[in-house]
């Protein structure tokens, strides 16, 4: 996946469900799909979004979605997560 497309796809859903306020969203983390994210999380937020990207599995992937500033984090490898984010 491309990063401007899962831009787009993220800035979408936070769109889409800004009025779902509180209830929070589940993304993917897809390899590549930095782009812009910090600022869609951040979007999210100033919506009253929750980001919770799942099956993040990689170290980089999980200190790049640490460092967007998602509000958790789901890994198939959880005590590598609990590792890295120590």
């Amino acid at each position: 996946m491309n990063t401007r497309f899962f831009s787009a796809v993220l800035a979408a859903a936070c769109l889409l469900l800004s009025s779902c306020r509180g209830r929070g969203i589940d993304l993917q983390a897809h390899r590549g799909g930095a782009g812009r994210m910090p600022e869609n999380v951040a979007y999210c937020h100033s919506l009253g979004i929750k980001v919770v990207p799942w099956t993040v599995d990689e170290p980089e992937d999980i200190l790049r979605m640490a460092a967007g500033s998602v509000d958790a984090i789901i890994s198939n490898y959880p005590d590598r997560l609990i590792e890295l984010l120590r």
